[in-house]
């Protein structure tokens, strides 16, 4: 009996510790830059994991919200891939098995036509981690357009 109150402790305080990693700092930019990856790239079997079953994803001013069905199919087949997908300035918070980063994401697109300028936006962004299990998972993503290239704009 002894050894089981034991063993059911080390194995509660060894899932805390590990769930905990997963959200340290460096860690969890980590899989944030692979979130961005895998947005740009179309990697819905990466989301799949990622996401938690109840994520939601509120874009601009509420002009539309994904939930994880939702941004998982788009990411699928015909899935038009942006030219680049940069995050900078992230800031990092965390409280007990959560985790919010925020900051920008600059997103830039192929030209409307042949030879035409590259199109940008950019977005800032706020991602809530939790750890659950000993992985982190995405529950929410709030974004907002900060700013549109030109070509954007018209």
């Amino acid at each position: 009996m002894k050894k089981s109150a034991i063993a059911i402790v080390f194995s509660m305080v060894s899932s805390v510790v590990y769930a905990a990693e997963c959200l340290e700092p460096q860690a969890l930019k980590r899989l944030d830059q692979q979130y961005e990856q895998a947005l740009r790239t179309g990697d819905p079997t990466f989301m799949a994991q990622l996401l938690a079953e109840d994520f939601v994803w509120v874009h601009n001013l509420v002009s539309s919200t994904e939930d994880k069905a939702t941004l998982v199919g788009r990411l699928g087949e015909g899935h038009r891939a942006p030219l680049a997908r940069r995050s900078e300035d992230v800031k990092y918070r965390r409280l007990d098995n959560t985790a919010v980063l925020s900051g920008f994401t600059t997103v830039e697109q192929a030209a409307r036509t042949e030879g035409g300028p590259v199109r940008g936006n950019k977005y800032h962004f706020m991602r809530t981690y939790v750890a659950v299990d000993g992985e982190c998972q995405l529950l929410a993503n709030q974004t907002m357009k900060v700013w549109s290239s030109e070509e954007e704009v018209q």
